[in-house]
């Protein structure tokens, strides 16, 4: 068995070149079924919020109230809650939680940004 190559550009190119030559092969029609699949799961919508509103996310990822947030990006507290309650809006959301949860499973927020308590890989 050979070891598995990544999919880069090129590779990617090279593939569908072999499959364009004879399109009506079943190989290739998989072929073009797995690569739509591949582009399915890996496509990372980018993040819909403004600079400010992701910052607030990120801050309340982090666990921090709307005071700390205010604090911490020169913002009162007002402005925070008016932040918060658009992202909710924006992402479709009613908490906290599940914003934090939207924009980590989206890409927009790493686990690497993120103080988790207790883990030794946090930042």
């Amino acid at each position: 068995m050979t070891t598995p190559r990544s999919l880069t550009p090129d590779r990617r190119a090279a593939i569908e070149l072999v499959a364009a030559r004879n399109p009506s092969n079943p190989q290739a029609q998989a072929i073009y079924e797995l690569l739509a699949e591949i582009d399915r799961l890996t496509n990372r919508s980018p993040c819909p919020l403004t600079g400010k509103r992701w910052a607030v996310l990120l801050d309340a990822a982090n666990g921090n109230t709307n005071i700390t947030s205010s604090r911490n990006l020169g913002l009162t507290p007002a402005t925070v809650r008016t932040y918060r309650r658009r992202i909710h809006r924006q992402l479709g959301v009613h908490t906290v939680a599940q914003a934090v949860a939207v924009a980590m499973a989206s890409g927009w927020i790493s686990h690497s940004l993120i103080d988790i308590p207790g883990d030794p890989d946090a930042r």
